[in-house]
């Protein structure tokens, strides 16, 4: 062996020894069918007959950063109340028209039922995955789903590893409701096999609404219509004191004493107010609510000091006997001690609001 080739040898051995990784090279993971692991339920609503019950999911993968990971969302309703269209297959209920089978995606109706049984797959707020539309499973004619493909960005590394989802769920008739979400790699849809990363959870509904109470969440607001304004939660409850929801048809109509007055809407999953015009009512109804509670916005458009009478009053299929009434109170800028939040998300998760005043006044959060 000549000189020249016993130097090359060590050479390599002892580059290989030091790990310079300038001889191998790691191939990135590439998008394609994944097998999720895990799936956890988030804060279940209260949920009324006719009414879509919405309830968050959470499915845990082995996302690649280029995205494209596909994998299947399948929902079953593994126990329903007796007469329930849930409690048998699709195929032997109904469509509305009645002139078809039913297929759970679109109403489905029991025989002799007035309301329809519906269940879904939708995307979480923030999931821009691409899902596809929901259907039937023909294997059991029982389970629904959906295909999924995640976005690129979201990996194991960077420590988020979940994507969400929404199971919605319109029960037709009163009860408890047991639903097994389960996912599969690939773009095929099947019910549930041994294996699968799997999750059951309970909905149960609840009684028809007889009371609602107003509260101030946050002190006052400023006048001229400025911020947020000061935020208020309806709650609704049943005879015995348990958190209610709206039925179908059923709405609550809030007003004010005065035409200033400005009324905005939350929206629980995202904190977002969608304000009304000046002296006009604002209705509530059960999209409005997650476990009998609803958030509202209070302001005033002029530049004056204004004590409002606020009422929220029963009406559309609900009895306008059923009322509450509270005080906004909006105060002229630099008068306030309570001051109002910078963050309405915060609000209606709720939280500790004092974090967000001093004593002397408002702060920035």
């Amino acid at each position: 062996m000549s000189t020249k080739t016993t130097f090359k040898r060590i050479a390599l051995v002892t580059v290989a020894a030091l790990g310079f990784g300038v001889l191998t090279s790691v191939a990135p993971a590439s998008a394609g069918n994944v097998t999720p692991t895990a799936i956890t339920v988030g804060t279940i609503p209260t949920a009324q007959v006719g009414v879509s019950n919405v309830t968050p999911i959470t499915v845990t993968a082995p996302y690649t950063a280029g995205g494209s990971d596909s994998f299947t969302v399948n929902v079953r309703v593994v126990s329903a109340p007796a007469g329930s269209a849930f409690a048998g297959l699709a195929t032997a209920s109904k469509n509305l028209a009645g002139n078809a089978v039913g297929d759970f995606v679109t109403a489905t109706y029991a025989t002799g039922s007035t309301t329809g049984a519906v269940l879904t797959v939708s995307l979480g707020s923030t999931n821009t995955g691409t899902l596809g539309a929901t259907a039937i499973d023909t294997a059991d004619y029982m389970t629904v789903g959906s295909t999924y493909a995640s976005p690129a960005g979201l990996t194991a590394v960077d420590g988020k590893v979940g994507y969400g989802f929404r199971i919605n769920l319109t029960p037709d008739k009163a009860g408890t409701y047991s639903i097994l979400v389960s996912t599969k790699a690939g773009t095929t849809l099947d019910p549930y096999a041994a294996g699968d990363a799997n999750v059951t959870y309970s909905v149960s509904t609840a009684a028809a609404t007889t009371k609602v109470v107003l509260a101030a969440v946050t002190g006052s607001s400023t006048a001229n219509g400025d911020g947020n304004g000061q935020i208020f939660k309806a709650t609704i409850s049943d005879a015995a004191g348990t958190a209610s929801q709206l039925s179908a048809g059923e709405t609550i109509t809030l007003s004010s004493d005065k035409t200033s007055t400005v009324i905005g809407q939350v929206t629980q999953s995202s904190g977002s107010i969608s304000f009304g015009t000046a002296g006009a009512t604002s209705v509530l109804d059960s999209g409005d609510f997650t476990n009998g509670v609803a958030y509202f916005a209070i302001k005033d458009a002029t530049a004056t000091a204004v004590v409002a009478a606020i009422t929220a009053t029963g009406s559309g299929l609900l009895a306008s006997t059923i009322t509450s009434s509270t005080t906004a109170t909006t105060v002229v800028a630099g008068t306030t001690t309570t001051g109002t939040i910078g963050d309405v998300a915060d609000a209606v998760r709720p939280v500790d609001f004092s974090r967000y005043f001093k004593a002397s006044g408002p702060r920035k959060p």
